[in-house]
Order: C-alpha cells, then sequence, then structure tokens
C-alpha cells in the first residue's frame, strides 16, 4: 500500500518520466502485475519509465529496452527481442526414475540436454509436449514435465582500440617512407659491441671551495677613473 500511495503522489504532478527503483521487489504476484499495468499505461500514454528490477524474467515482461550493468559497468544495451534471444532461454525441466535414458534419447533427437542431479534434467530445444511423446513411446515413466526460463550470463563488452593519436609515447612508431627499417643497415645503426643509446650527460662534481679557486678581479689602482675613496677602499682590502 505504501508503494501504491508513493507512486499516486508522484503521478499527481503529471510528469513526463518516471524514475523506479525495483518498485516490485518482494511484492506478490498480484501486487507485481499491477504495477506492471500502471507502468505500461503510464508508457503508452506518451511518458517514460526508466525502473531497475533484478529478475530477468521481469525486465523482458516490461521494458521495451534494456539496459544490463554489473557492478557499475554498462554490459549490453539492446532491444527487448534480442534480449529474449541472447540472455533468455526456454527449457523443460524433466523428472523420473529413468531420465538417463530418456537423455539419451533426446539427444538422438537433437535436443540439448543439462543433467541438473541424477533424477532431473533440463531440455532445450524441444517442446514439452515433444518430450511426453518421446517417453511414451518408449515406456519411460516421468514424474514432472515443467517449463521454465534460464538466464545466461550477459557477455562483455570487448575495449575499444586506442587510435593511433591516442598511442603510448613508448611504443615504437612504423618506419616512415624514405628512412631505413629495422632491419636495412644504416650509418646511425650501431654494431654489436656498441650500446643502443648514448649514456646520458651528466655534470662533473663540483670541486669543494670552489669559491677560493674564482678568478680575482683586477686591480682597481692605476686607473684615471676610480675616485680617491674607491682607492681607499682597494689599498684597504690589500689590493695594489
Amino acid at each position: 500500500m505504501n508503494r501504491r500511495l508513493a507512486l499516486a503522489e508522484a503521478l499527481l504532478a503529471d510528469p513526463g518520466t518516471l524514475l523506479l527503483d525495483e518498485p516490485t521487489h518482494e511484492l506478490s504476484p498480484k501486487g507485481a502485475e499491477w504495477f506492471h499495468a500502471v507502468l505500461r499505461a503510464f508508457a503508452a500514454g506518451g511518458g517514460t519509465v526508466l525502473v531497475t528490477v533484478r529478475s530477468p524474467q521481469e525486465a523482458a515482461l516490461l521494458a521495451d529496452r534494456v539496459v544490463t550493468l554489473d557492478q557499475g559497468r554498462l554490459l549490453a544495451d539492446q532491444p527487448v527481442a534480442e534480449f529474449l534471444r541472447t540472455r533468455l532461454q526456454d527449457e523443460v525441466s524433466v523428472s523420473g526414475p529413468q531420465v538417463g535414458r530418456l537423455a539419451d534419447l533426446l539427444v538422438e533427437a537433437g535436443a540439448q540436454v543439462r543433467r541438473e542431479s541424477g533424477t532431473r534434467i533440463a531440455v532445450g530445444g524441444v517442446s514439452r509436449t515433444e518430450i511426453g511423446e518421446l517417453a511414451y513411446r518408449h515406456g519411460v515413466l516421468l514424474h514432472e514435465l515443467t517449463d521454465q526460463v534460464v538466464t545466461r550470463p550477459a557477455r562483455r563488452r570487448s575495449p575499444r582500440r586506442r587510435s593511433s593519436r591516442h598511442r603510448s609515447p613508448w611504443r615504437r612508431s612504423p618506419p616512415r617512407a624514405g628512412l631505413p627499417s629495422a632491419g636495412t643497415p644504416s650509418a646511425r645503426t650501431p654494431s654489436a659491441g656498441t650500446p643502443s643509446a648514448r649514456p646520458p650527460r651528466r655534470r662533473p662534481p663540483r670541486p669543494r671551495n670552489s669559491h677560493r679557486h674564482r678568478r680575482r678581479r683586477k686591480p682597481c689602482t692605476g686607473s684615471p677613473r676610480w675616485s680617491r675613496a674607491r682607492r681607499w677602499w682597494c689599498s684597504l682590502r690589500g689590493w695594489r
């Protein structure tokens, strides 16, 4: 009842889009059917519905287009017809004391058989009526014939290849036209004993007490441009 009231409150504003997060989770089949009918009527009136569900069968029953996500990664974006063909498969669950013999007969008839337990198998590619008729003709006792839908795992999308614009700088580019290739000898190609790349140049270490080895300035006496104060300062420094 709380979910119906929340949906009615959302519809009061006459929205163009509805975003619902698992509206039918843990609901009874009757309540889920009511929600499906309301959402289909809203979409038929020109609205858009974005809804998340856990069951692939419910997604195929309700949606027109199914987007499959796994831990935030996009696995598939496909119409419902393609989703039914790739993700859902109709099978028949068969149980009985002689399912091993029936499995051999079904394989010879071209059916796909998957063993679930010692007394139960799952059959694909044939209908429940054909399995019952085959078992009757060969005298095989059956306890159960039930239709079921099996979910296939979604295939992950292959990563796109990087274009040449985004090529990594450490990858070697193909040789250009007019330049020697890797197998052609060249003047720049190093020999077997020569290293392939020049070692990086290193600055020589700075000697200790390098300030003592600096070149001193010329004595400031003897020039007519020097003033008396400058000559006095040079005499104090010991420059003569």
